[in-house]
């Protein structure tokens, strides 16, 4: 070079100065000065990651050439930008355009993609729209408590709403926080890992990592101990580990001093997160679950990121084949844990409770339909029967089996239950509205009959009695043993 006092960053940015429109060549330079070449590698990794040069065709036995980029170029014309640059203090403005993706599979190509992804980030949108609609969930309940009260029954991954079928909860119940506190360290966690993972991943990757995250860790917390869990922490070690990884996988695109840098704060926020986990009332579970779905949705993304044509789509399989096994392993904990068959019996035992509560004023309705209004009518002979009063009670017992029916329909469909009590129970009950419903059918035929309602018909209305009887007893042993339990 002409003037090897100058500072290696502003040799090779006048050197390439000099040179355009053509390439400059690093090796030429070596050549001619009797430099090392590989000297000048750390300058040109900083000038290639600042977005000041760009690369050229590789010509053989000249090597890697290099040219000034349009921001290389202004650059030189700001001696107070120029300054900061040689001073260390000089870093490239955000760009809002989407960055070049690369589409082959070879080194070269992954390489370009990893040092696109820090010459070009992209704004961290998603990082504050999150941050966004975290806050303002937390702040409803300062504007409306009973609204928050709402959404907290809605959103919450409670063990009883999945025993339901609420799977919803899963992922909703990451967007909810337990105080101020806990609202404001997770969401400073998110502000600090989210922008940068959200740089180097892009918008769809990151919002990726984030869901996958979010129900990776609500699926492990659940599985080992089935309590109500609500924060943003399990993305945000999904976020974390992702990065990580993302690092890791690429390291050998990478200034080596940028690698150990973030090495060096991968493992002091490690330690950092590994103490905050074991904290009373901090769920370890679900940040272990949180970084395992982060880790694995990260490496699945990298890997699949750089192959060829149509197995390049097969990225975002990923996205649903990694929450789809994290439910699974919950459901297993669901059919297998003695904490959660526990959990199971009491929600079934409510939710028949709510069946039995309605249909016992039913019970009570039919019974005296019959004994008040049907039976002293059947007791007299037909022709002394008033039509008027018939009607009534034929209207009064179509009007209890309408209802009966309509109670017994959602428990057949609800069945079976898990519990083998609550089954019976349900079996039991089912038997008994049939059995009322059977006995209201017949008196209403022998009523219309009138006298011509014949023996055979009377005795099996009184059959018909007898197993309503029947059924009633046991009805009541059931309930009193499950009193007892």
């Amino acid at each position: 070079m002409s003037n090897p006092s100058l500072h290696p960053l502003e040799l090779i940015l006048r050197q390439c100065a000099e040179k355009a429109p053509d390439p400059w060549y690093p090796s030429d330079y070596a050549k001619e000065t009797g430099n090392s070449r590989d000297s000048l590698d750390p300058y040109l990794d900083q000038l290639r990651l600042g977005g000041l040069t760009r690369l050229t065709d590789w010509v053989a036995g000249r090597g890697q050439g290099y040219a000034l980029t349009p921001a290389g170029e202004e650059l030189l014309k700001n001696p107070r930008q120029f300054a900061r640059l040689l001073a260390g203090k000089w870093s490239p403005a955000l760009v809002r355009e989407n960055r070049p993706t690369a589409t082959e599979s070879s080194p070269w190509e992954r390489g370009e993609s990893v040092r696109q992804s820090l010459i070009y980030p992209v704004q961290p949108i998603l990082t504050f729209l999150l941050i966004a609609i975290n806050v303002s969930i937390f702040v409803i309940r300062y504007a409306s408590a009973s609204l928050y009260d709402q959404i907290e029954e809605f959103a919450v991954a409670f063990p009883g709403g999945l025993l339901q079928g609420q799977w919803w909860r899963l992922l909703t119940t990451a967007f909810l926080h337990q105080n101020e506190l806990h609202l404001g360290f997770n969401m400073y966690a998110l502000y600090a890992l989210g922008r940068n993972a959200e740089r180097i991943w892009g918008h769809g990757r990151y919002l990726a990592i984030y869901v996958v995250g979010a129900l990776g860790c609500t699926c492990l917390a659940l599985a080992i101990q089935p309590v109500p869990c609500i924060g943003a922490s399990g993305a945000i070690c999904a976020i974390f580990a992702a990065e990580a990884a993302w690092v890791y996988y690429h390291r050998q695109h990478l200034d080596p001093r940028l690698f150990f840098a973030w090495q060096r704060n991968f493992t002091i926020n490690l330690v950092l997160l590994v103490f905050i986990s074991f904290l009373p009332r901090v769920s370890w579970q679900g940040h272990l679950g949180g970084a395992i779905a982060g880790l694995l949705i990260a490496l699945w993304l990298n890997y699949f990121q750089f192959q060829p044509g149509w197995r390049r789509e097969l990225q975002w399989v990923g996205v649903l084949v990694i929450p789809l096994l994290s439910v699974g392993l919950l459901m297993r904990a669901m059919q297998t844990s003695s904490q959660w068959q526990e959990i199971r019996q009491d929600v079934e035992r409510e939710e028949i409770n709510s069946f039995l509560t309605s249909m016992r004023s039913m019970d009570q309705k039919a019974s005296e339909i019959y004994s008040k209004k049907v039976n002293p009518l059947l007791e007299q002979r037909g022709g002394r029967r008033k039509s008027q009063e018939v009607s009534q009670a034929i209207n009064q017992v179509d009007e209890s089996i309408q209802d009966l029916q309509g109670a017994a329909e959602p428990l057949q469909k609800r069945g079976p239950f898990v519990s083998r009590f609550v089954e019976r129970v349900r079996q039991l009950r089912l038997r008994l509205t049939e059995a009322w419903i059977t006995l209201l059918q017949l008196a209403k035929e022998c009523l219309q009959k009138g006298e011509g309602c014949t023996q055979k018909e009377e005795e099996r209305l009184k059959q018909q009695e007898d197993e309503l009887a029947k059924i009633r007893s046991e009805w009541r042993e059931m309930l009193e043993s499950g009193r007892r339990r």
